[in-house]
């Protein structure tokens, strides 16, 4: 089997991969999220966060600022999402019509209940 000489530029392992298809498993790494997979929920008598499976994540927290954490970690993705479609739609597209402006709110807007948790 031809061994690759595949470099890394991001982590610079500098390993050798056997296929192009370990090498894209590699890569693939570094632009999923390296944290506890959500969604995260807080424990409602107390200042613990845990995952969905109900592993503890964290604790010690007072209830308030573990609810917050929560909801921010939860909408963390959709929001980003929603900035970036955002910045596409509004400065990318200067001819931007109406529907596509209406759209674009309309995904910020649900991001924006999302992490204020309504």
């Amino acid at each position: 089997m031809k061994t690759l000489n595949a470099f890394c530029d991001k982590c610079g392992d500098g390993k050798r991969y056997s296929t192009s298809a370990s090498f894209q498993k590699h890569i693939d790494t570094h632009s999923k999220p390296q944290h506890t997979p959500t969604p995260w929920k807080h424990d409602k008598r107390g200042g613990d966060i845990r995952n969905k499976e109900g592993m503890l994540i964290a604790s010690g927290f007072r209830y308030e600022n573990a609810a917050f954490i929560a909801r921010a970690v939860n909408a963390h993705e959709e929001m980003l999402n929603a900035l970036k479609l955002a910045l596409k739609t509004m400065y990318a597209n200067p001819d931007a019509n109406m529907d596509m402006i209406t759209g674009c709110s309309t995904t910020i807007k649900q991001a924006i209940a999302k992490a204020e948790g309504k």
